[in-house]
């Protein structure tokens, strides 16, 4: 089986980890930009771009951008049908949204050049969206083209089947896989050392400082827990300034240690610290959580962890963590005392972590999931 992916994220060693996998269960070609300069806004662990070697078992294709710094322009039209049409796939999968203009181009490709090869999407976007006015027809027009979509949480998929947009195609809700092999947790007391963290109970955040990700709740409902437990956030943004004046106050002065951005090859050891890692997003009229990688992550270190309801946040977790109403600051408190006073229920949610990320969040399972879901396209 021939499946070729279109991946504007391809040359992301996180990506390649994936395609490590795929490799061995089929012929793989990936399309990734030429250039690609990704814009990681207040985020901790932007990867650099890399090229896989050639030992890596598939065919890695570049092909320009028409704004490197805006792949949601799309590729450039020639170099692209060239790419594809080389390829002659069974299976072409767009790892991009289910209205983005690359996959209109390779709708467009695939019907020019008359090709057989099924072609399905793969979606984060969980809020509901319409296509312009103008655009529409052409869209749904369009959209007769794929047989498939694969998506990281459920509301991607509702969102589509209420525009009657997924049926009869197959569909599937893949978790995004995480490459296990770069989050190996450490020791936690030896790791705490090593920070200069040693504080008897931490508490971590990471991501962008910005309002939606919700670290104001979290920093006033640390402060209701006993002194002993301390917060570490990781990342930087425009709710820095915010988020220290916070912490400068007398209930939780000397509590709050801000990291800032740390290198993607140092966040395991940071990680590792973290007797447990909230992760207090809110939605917004234009956002909320998609999938929240920081969560696999933690597992995958053996850390607990407690997210609020936004988003795929819950579907994400399982039963392999705890869930509050975003933006309840009294009711994250108290589910992060429970792992204060409980250090037995830390360990057991660490463990279903452990083992949820390997059975439904790794590269491993993404992998092995997607064969299964080209297989079906071809019956």
């Amino acid at each position: 089986m021939k499946v070729l992916v279109i991946s504007q994220a391809g040359m992301h060693e996180y990506c390649q980890a994936i395609f490590r996998f795929l490799r061995d269960e089929v012929e793989l070609t990936v399309i990734v930009p030429e250039i690609f300069y990704p814009h990681h806004v207040g985020t901790a662990n932007a990867l650099a771009l890399e090229r896989p070697r050639a030992s890596e078992g598939y065919r890695l294709v570049p092909v320009p951008l028409k704004d490197p710094h805006n792949y949601t322009r799309g590729f450039r039209l020639f170099p692209l049908l060239k790419a594809i049409r080389a390829n002659a796939p069974d299976v072409i999968h767009v790892w991009d949204e289910a209205r983005s203009f690359i996959l209109m181009q390779t709708l467009f490709i695939q019907r020019l050049l008359g090709l057989k090869a099924r072609l399905a999407c793969y979606a984060f976007e969980n809020l509901p969206f319409r296509f312009k006015p103008l655009f529409d027809p052409l869209w749904r027009f369009a959209w007769r083209s794929v047989d498939g979509i694969t998506a990281s949480n459920s509301e991607a998929l509702m969102n589509l089947e209420s525009m009657n947009l997924l049926a009869p195609r197959v569909s599937e809700r893949i978790f995004w896989g995480t490459p296990l092999e770069f989050f190996v947790g450490k020791e936690r007391n030896t790791a705490k050392k090593a920070q200069q963290l040693e504080f008897p109970f931490l508490v971590g955040g990471v991501g962008g400082l910005l309002p939606q990700k919700g670290f104001d709740t979290l920093l006033d409902a640390v402060a209701l827990l006993p002194p002993r437990a301390h917060c570490v956030l990781i990342g930087s943004g425009p709710m820095e300034g915010v988020l220290k004046e916070r912490a400068s106050l007398p209930d939780l002065a000397g509590r709050v240690h801000f990291m800032g951005q740390v290198p993607p090859e140092k966040m395991v050891d940071y990680m590792s610290c973290f007797d447990v890692l909230a992760v207090p997003s809110r939605t917004t009229s234009t956002w909320k959580e998609q999938f929240g990688k920081v969560i696999p992550e933690a597992m995958a270190c053996n850390v607990p962890v407690v997210g609020s309801d936004s988003g795929a946040i819950p579907e994400v977790i399982g039963d392999a963590g705890l869930i509050f109403p975003e933006g309840n600051v009294k009711a994250l408190g108290e589910q992060l005392l429970k792992l204060v006073e409980h250090p037995e229920m830390a360990q057991e949610l660490a463990a279903k972590g452990s083992k949820r990320v390997h059975d439904e969040l790794s590269a491993e399972s993404f992998a092995k999931k997607h064969v299964k879901f080209y297989r079906q396209l071809l019956i």
